[in-house]
């Protein structure tokens, strides 16, 4: 019983240091600032195109719990790509 009881705290241990350390090594390291995360990354697919509008035109429902609306976007080619 006692070697049992070992085994599994050991074991608990194990893992549970484990899966802590697992975040550590598979995070990213790249630092974003706020504009980053508004923003987003330019990509080679986003380069070649400069949003000019955007206008979202949403109508919340609660009582449905449903959301319903549209987006309305305006942009100006830079350079010719295709994605």
């Amino acid at each position: 019983m006692r070697q049992t009881t070992i085994i599994i705290i050991l074991s608990i241990l194990l893992f549970s240091n484990t899966t802590t350390y697992a975040q550590g090594i598979l995070a990213e390291k790249d630092t974003f600032t706020h504009q980053d995360t508004l923003r987003g990354s330019i990509t080679p697919e986003r380069e070649w195109w400069d949003l000019t509008y955007y206008h979202l035109d949403i109508e919340v429902k609660p009582d449905d719990k449903f959301i319903e609306g549209k987006n309305t976007v305006n942009y100006k080619v830079l350079k010719p790509h295709q994605v």
